[in-house]
């Protein structure tokens, strides 16, 4: 969702305030990875009495490798994400794609000593109302538009022969209604497999900070202790 500036225009940052390691509040404006299991940011600093110049941002972080829209956070891209989402959308088995294809392709001038022949186009069978309805529902219950994936092993495929209709028809719609494919099913468990690890390695770094703090906690405890047993002998000594 889209976050709103001093004017009330929409933007695809959030202005963050927060106290730097010198005691002073910094604001910064902060675009945040769209790609699923992704939360790497990307911070401008605003300096003080410099108005916000949301273009030069985005022009900055696409200079960097970043996908980045002014207004629209849903185009907000870090550069790993982007380069998975990009090898995605190179959906050759896409049925609508290759009737687009097809559609804008220029027929091949015939040659001189051959006849032009008739090109066969097959019309598709139109859908009926309750094709349409059943469609609508299946997609809501196995497309995320959130991350452009279908979920469940459900795909444009087992849609359209699960409605009895053209695998275009359901492209069709999806691509209208629900946006396009940017990310596989294949893709998304391998996201969830790099969020997994990273929670992993979160957790053993706490572990290891856990085991100084005890470290520095039994060394203390040692140099009291032996300040004890040093009060204690010069006392001996003294008896």
């Amino acid at each position: 969702m889209s976050q709103k500036n001093r004017r009330g225009l929409a933007t695809a940052y959030e202005v963050v305030t927060e106290r730097a390691d010198d005691g002073k509040m910094r604001s910064r404006a902060r675009f945040v990875c769209q790609g699923p299991g992704c939360e790497k940011i990307y911070d401008h600093t605003i300096r003080s009495g410099e108005p916000l110049n949301s273009m030069a941002m985005v022009n900055k972080m696409r200079a960097e490798g970043w996908a980045a829209h002014h207004i629209n956070v849903r185009d907000t891209y870090c550069p790993q994400c982007l380069a998975l989402a990009k090898a995605m959308n190179n959906d050759t088995n896409s049925e609508l794609k290759k009737l687009e294809m097809k559609m804008s392709a220029q027929p091949a001038a015939p040659q001189p000593d051959t006849a032009p022949q008739k090109e066969t186009v097959v019309a598709l069978t139109p859908m009926t109302a309750d094709q349409r309805v059943k469609m609508r529902h299946l997609l809501e219950g196995h497309f995320d538009e959130g991350i452009g994936c279908y979920t469940d092993g459900w795909s444009d495929q087992t849609i359209a022969e699960n409605v009895g209709v053209a695998r275009v028809h359901v492209e069709k719609m999806r691509e209208a209604a629900y946006g396009p494919i940017r990310i596989t099913e294949q893709q998304k468990a391998l996201f969830g497999e790099m969020k997994q690890m990273a929670e992993r390695i979160e957790n053993n770094e706490k572990k290891i900070r856990q085991l100084f703090d005890q470290l520095a906690a039994l060394d203390t405890a040692n140099v009291e202790q032996k300040a004890a047993l040093n009060a204690l002998m010069e006392k001996a000594k003294a008896a």
